[in-house]
């Protein structure tokens, strides 16, 4: 995902932390809770491309 952002997006834009998680917080309507998802942060389980050694995450 992120060697196809690196090509496809403005430096700027490609993310820098990346988490795989098995379902979005959502609201009653069925939209994503950002707020939670910022309130979460940087877990042990986060990616983050800034400190990353052997590339991208590869689950």
């Amino acid at each position: 995902m992120i060697r196809h952002c690196e090509r496809e997006l403005p430096p700027f834009a490609v993310p820098r932390y990346v988490d795989i998680l098995r379902q979005l917080p959502l609201t009653e309507t069925g939209k994503v809770r950002k707020a939670a998802l910022r309130r979460r942060g940087v877990t042990g389980t986060t990616w983050d491309r800034a400190t990353a050694d052997a590339g991208p995450p590869t689950r």
